[in-house]
């Protein structure tokens, strides 16, 4: 019953960003709505990314079908990184409040990473430290703390092969980071 009234007001709520206004939005809404458009989408069975990508390019005021739309999207994740935490209310109260690209690994959503971060063209920051439990947390220290709670060897496999990927694209742990 729980994931019923979950997945039906995470409908409504897409089907009123699909109607938004989006140049009147907060900077707190626009995080809200880029969650819900790439969190969402998974849970609809959509493909996360496109579904980002519509937002951000209805956002940023182009059409649906503009090309190159990666260095927009691109440009779009560099400029929120920092704020870019989806809360439980985004998509579901299954996640804690995470950084954009700790959802995509906590949701399984690998495809951003693959499809849209390795583009030498443009460059994407990966390193923003989120605050947890008082200690600062970068998306490779979340990677090695879900691995550490423990995984089945096939998703730790995945896991790491991702954070092998990742330290090629310049992302760090937070000890590595300089203060």
């Amino acid at each position: 019953m729980r994931n019923i009234l979950v997945l039906l007001i995470l409908g409504i709520s897409l089907s009123v960003n699909a109607q938004t206004d989006y140049s009147k939005l907060s900077e707190r809404e626009i995080v809200s709505c880029a969650c819900r458009a790439y969190g969402g989408a998974s849970i609809q069975g959509k493909d996360p990314l496109e579904e980002l990508t519509k937002f951000v390019l209805k956002l940023k005021g182009y059409p649906e079908d503009y090309k190159p739309w990666e260095k927009i999207v691109i440009d779009f994740l560099n400029e929120y990184g920092e704020i870019l935490i989806c809360s439980k209310a985004d998509t579901t109260a299954l996640f804690d409040n995470e950084q954009f690209y700790k959802r995509a690994v906590s949701q399984i959503n690998f495809e951003i990473f693959y499809d849209l971060l390795t583009d030498d063209e443009y460059p994407v920051e990966l390193n923003m430290v989120q605050i947890r439990n008082g200690k600062p947390e970068t998306l490779l220290d979340f990677i090695k703390l879900r691995i550490d709670k423990g995984v089945t060897p096939e998703f730790e496999k995945k896991l790491n092969s991702l954070i092998s990927d990742l330290r090629e694209l310049g992302a760090k742990y937070a000890y590595e980071l300089k203060n």
